[in-house]
């Protein structure tokens, strides 16, 4: 198991909730085939019994599920159901983003005058833009695209339209679960071969983007990773994260390059001009 710390450290320098216990997923599912909270409240007990509050129990720690609630809980979880737009702010916010590490807390002075509610989401409908764009320049490159959030509605559909259902075979169980959690991969054409990794960040969840791609690394050689940013803030905290002694020592400080929004942009803009003008010839 990696003691690299995942909340960061604090003033001290010690790591944030250092205690930590290796596990394996039993089951996981796609965030757009989710199992609806209020449903699993109603027939839960251990969440029936705080009413429109259920939610209160699963934000805290180390709670003990009852066996039978645990024996309902999976079979609601394995229960097929239909893909659903996902309407909510997405998986990665503010409220849980990666808490700065002590070199970010020395390096750089919060804003205290920023309202958090609009930059979250803005991020968030950029962030659907541009896996958007990517999914769509892998298109038009001939790869075969796998979208985190496919159940995103974008467009006139959703993320997910004309990209895998899951992923192919390519590395073990407990690779794959990460893998789904990244943004957007483009494999090779009909192999399976992962080509290369994309993660939309903002600057306070580089490291966590990079640490899904190391995970992957570890059991899966990589040949091209990339941490797709807004800016010159993100871009800065991404060249001190990666060199990290664990990113280097993976490989995948040699693996992964910055990308900015505006690169991306740039090309899915050309692809469709070109699209545009082939279309008019007819």
């Amino acid at each position: 198991m990696s003691e690299e710390p995942i909340w960061g450290l604090d003033s001290e320098g010690n790591a944030r909730f250092p205690a930590r216990f290796d596990v394996e997923p039993i089951t996981a599912l796609d965030p757009a085939l989710a199992l609806d909270g209020d449903e699993a409240a109603g027939k839960l007990e251990c969440l029936a019994k705080y009413g429109d509050n259920w939610y209160a129990f699963l934000q805290r720690s180390l709670n003990s599920v009852p066996d039978d609630d645990g024996v309902l809980m999976l079979e609601l979880l394995r229960k097929e159901r239909e893909l659903r737009p996902i309407v909510a702010a997405g998986r990665r916010t503010l409220a849980t983003a990666t808490e700065p590490s002590l070199l970010d807390s020395r390096a750089e002075v919060p804003d205290t005058d920023v309202n958090l509610a609009e930059p979250d989401e803005a991020f968030t409908r950029v962030h659907t833009e541009i896996q958007g764009k990517l999914r769509d320049i892998g298109f038009h490159e001939g790869f075969d695209v796998w979208i985190a959030d496919r159940g995103v509605a974008y467009r006139d559909g959703l993320l997910g339209d004309g990209c895998l259902s899951d992923l192919p075979l390519v590395a073990p169980e407990r690779t794959r679960v990460v893998m789904r959690n990244i943004d957007v991969i483009w494999f090779r054409s009909g192999t399976g071969i992962p080509d290369r990794l994309f993660e939309v960040e903002n600057s306070t969840t580089v490291y966590s983007g990079l640490l899904r791609c190391n995970d992957v690394m570890i059991d899966y050689p990589l040949e091209h990773a990339f941490i797709v940013g807004s800016d010159d803030r993100t871009q800065r905290k991404f060249e001190r994260e990666i060199q990290r002694r664990t990113f280097e020592k993976s490989g995948l400080s040699r693996v992964t390059k910055y990308l900015s929004y505006s690169a991306v942009r740039e090309l899915w803009t050309s692809y469709q001009q070109l699209g545009g003008g082939s279309e008019s010839w007819s």
